[in-house]
């Protein structure tokens, strides 16, 4: 049963690193923001001003993905993740609770929050292990 719970922890510690990795300026907070230029051109800045990306030829994506982006910046998913991390310790706390409502509740939810990482590698077999 706790196979999924550790498997589920190390895709947190992966979001995470990843997401400080990205306040890599002293003085950033992460918070990333949408802005359009005086040309036309968008893009999104860190909370330092640098631009963390920014289409400006014919053939790049469309800008339409960078209000996305700047959504789901490094400050946001440093938040989930801690939301995730007590999240996940609620559950495994219901899990030996003994307490059947409970335990299928704890084990429903687990199983939710792990379907959000179904492309990493381990997920089939976390899942399958997990009771």
């Amino acid at each position: 049963m706790d196979e999924l719970v550790r498997w589920l922890g190390a895709q947190l510690d992966e979001d995470e690193y990843l997401a400080k990795d990205a306040i890599d300026l002293p003085g950033g907070d992460g918070r990333w923001q949408y802005v359009e230029t005086r040309g036309g051109d968008h893009k999104v800045i860190d909370s330092l001003g640098y631009t963390v990306t920014g289409h400006y030829d014919d053939d790049a994506h469309p800008w339409a993905c960078e209000p996305h982006i700047a959504r789901h910046d490094p400050a946001r998913v440093l938040r989930e993740t801690d939301a995730k991390r007590r999240t996940l310790l609620r559950c495994g706390e219901e899990m030996f609770s003994g307490i059947p409502r409970l335990v299928h509740f704890a084990k429903q939810t687990v199983r939710e929050m792990a379907a959000v990482y179904e492309d990493r590698p381990g997920y089939e077999a976390a899942l399958a292990a997990f009771e």
